[in-house]
């Protein structure tokens, strides 16, 4: 994300792919969380007996990648749009709310 808040500093390129590295990631994050939440919920997992709170927490982790993947496709929509990173080079203020 610091790459993101100094974006000003560098290219469109360089934005473009810190964007699609984070979307990755969270991509590789939500695969692997479902991956676990499918294996605890066949096998209840190497502590059965806390089950009830791991998957409290798989939960969390869940929600928390796919909220960072949703955030980093809507940035790289936006940041399609525009033709450079300052408002010189041709960025745009996203709408507040995300549209």
């Amino acid at each position: 994300m610091l790459k993101i808040a100094f974006a000003d500093h560098g290219d469109l390129d360089a934005l473009s792919r810190n964007l699609d590295g984070i979307r990755s990631d969270a991509q590789a994050r939500v695969a692997y969380v479902d991956e676990r939440i499918r294996e605890y919920d066949t096998t209840g997992g190497p502590f059965p007996d806390r089950l009830p709170v791991i998957m409290l927490v798989a939960r969390f982790q869940r929600e928390h990648a796919a909220a960072v993947l949703r955030w980093a496709e809507w940035a790289a929509d936006e940041v399609a749009r525009w033709e450079g990173v300052t408002f010189e080079t041709g960025a745009r203020v996203p709408a507040a709310g995300g549209e």
